[in-house]
């Protein structure tokens, strides 16, 4: 039995022909790539109306809707065909395209390997014909070279061999002969004193005995140089050992000189007795007037610091006694210091200290700010000072 299709239904079949679906809900039609419905946004093939058909089964459905689902089942699957077919050309016309593009790529690499491998060959082609263009050259010099120009060439080979090893054995002399030697070899080997013929060659080998010869005395100017620094400082230890020996020499009888002048203040304060028990007299008094004063009152004879400067700042600090002399002071600073006693002046302010002054004289208080000025060696020596004074009095 043939399925007739109503009349009404030739818009829907032509919808479905031309790629348009319908919506169960509403009714309107939509595009055929569309999966919702543009008004009342129902999904395709879903809804209440879509349910209750199916519900039904394809034996009630009407005639037209049956028609209109074939033909959207057949639409779909030629959609689907379509599909596959637009996606396996896409495909093959990328494939299509890769190899292509593949293909051009090996091309031109194969085009610049060529071209690259083109020029290495010219490159190598041309070196080999310069080469050979030289050996020719060379070749054609060789035959136009005459018989003493050969010689002379022979003689500069085996003399640069000689004089090579002739350098090497004259390392190992000594400055003197080394020095002769070369002197020897530039005589030998300079261009004037050679024939005309060897002059070009003799000038190499005089280039080689004068860059030695240079050589050589720069080191040879070096070592003098440091000799002259050892020499000069072994002098300075020298002269530095005799100013000590001097310098010991004049100490010792400057202290003999200060003994037997004391030996003689003693001999001269023995002769006088009376002055000697006019002194113990005063002491005697000065002892009774320290008894009878008041106990916070200090004594002279008691201990003090004496810091002693220099020039330079701060020298010492000595632990004394107002009972001693300067004398006795200047005895410490001689070690203290490694200054001669005769060479010491002790200032006190601008009050220059006798050596045979007693600490008491100074200042009271537990501590004593001294200046120590060292005296050259003529204004103290006594052979010194008359030599001085008889060639010139001036300087003194």
């Amino acid at each position: 039995m043939a399925l007739v299709v109503p009349v009404a239904n030739e818009s829907l079949i032509r919808n479905c022909a031309a790629g348009f679906w319908e919506c169960k809900e509403c009714g309107s039609d939509n595009a055929g790539n569309a999966d919702i419905c543009e008004f009342c946004e129902t999904p395709r093939g879903a809804g209440l109306v879509a349910k209750s058909i199916e519900e039904l089964g394809s034996e009630q459905v009407a005639p037209e809707e049956h028609a209109r689902g074939e033909q959207q089942r057949l639409l779909r699957e030629q959609q689907e065909r379509g599909r596959a077919q637009a996606e396996r050309r896409e495909r093959e016309r990328q494939e299509t395209l890769r190899a292509e593009q593949a293909k051009r790529e090996r091309e031109h690499q194969e085009r610049l390997h060529a071209e690259l491998e083109r020029k290495r060959r010219a490159e190598r082609e041309r070196l080999e014909a310069e080469k050979h263009r030289e050996e020719l050259k060379r070749q054609e010099e060789l035959c136009k070279r005459s018989e003493p120009e050969r010689l002379a060439a022979q003689w500069a080979k085996d003399r640069r061999q000689q004089l090579l090893s002739e350098l090497r054995d004259i390392d190992s002399l000594r400055y003197t002969e080394r020095r002769t030697r070369l002197r020897a070899l530039q005589l030998e080997l300079h261009p004037d004193k050679q024939l005309p013929e060897r002059r070009q060659q003799a000038q190499l080998l005089f280039l080689l005995v004068q860059a030695k010869w240079e050589l050589c005395e720069r080191l040879c100017q070096e070592q003098l140089k440091k000799d002259e620094v050892q020499r000069r400082k072994q002098e300075q230890q020298e002269q530095s050992a005799q100013d000590r020996a001097r310098r010991r020499r004049a100490e010792a009888a400057s202290r003999q000189q200060a003994f037997r002048a004391e030996e003689e203040r003693r001999k001269s304060s023995a002769q006088q007795p009376q002055e000697e028990a006019r002194e113990e007299a005063e002491k005697d008094e000065d002892s009774e007037a320290a008894e009878t004063a008041p106990p916070s009152e200090p004594k002279e004879s008691s201990p003090v610091e004496v810091h002693v400067s220099d020039l330079g700042g701060h020298l010492c600090t000595i632990q004394a006694d107002r009972s001693w002399l300067v004398h006795d002071l200047k005895g410490l600073l001689e070690e203290e210091a490694e200054l001669a006693r005769e060479r010491q002046r002790l200032l006190l302010g601008s009050k220059d200290l006798d050596d045979y002054q007693e600490l008491s004289s100074l200042p009271p208080g537990k501590s004593v700010s001294l200046i120590l000025v060292p005296c050259l060696e003529r204004y103290y020596m006594k052979d010194l000072f008359v030599k001085e004074l008889q060639t010139s009095w001036k300087s003194l």
